[in-house]
């Protein structure tokens, strides 16, 4: 999700999935978390149960205030907009 996120931060939102993937062709492929994970790493019953950090490089940050609304529009707690 965080990949997802931080390409919306980088490109604006689009009008519809479709034109999300195409403007981002590199987020639903595997390849991609090869780039953050290691086999190793990714295989493990850890990392299929939860979250674990990535072991080869970082994961995109989050602008902080933007990762607040992530955060709550997840939960349900807000409507998309910030207060």
């Amino acid at each position: 999700m965080r990949l997802v996120f931080a390409a919306i931060q980088h490109t604006g939102p689009h009008e519809s999935s479709r034109e999300f993937c195409e403007a981002h062709p590199e987020l639903p492929t595997k390849s991609l978390l090869r780039e953050y994970y290691s086999r190793e790493r990714i295989m493990t019953w850890k990392a299929k149960r939860e979250f674990v950090e990535p072991d080869l490089r970082p994961l995109p940050k989050l602008a902080w205030r933007k990762r607040q609304m992530e955060m709550r529009l997840y939960s349900g707690e807000c409507n998309g907009k910030l207060d």
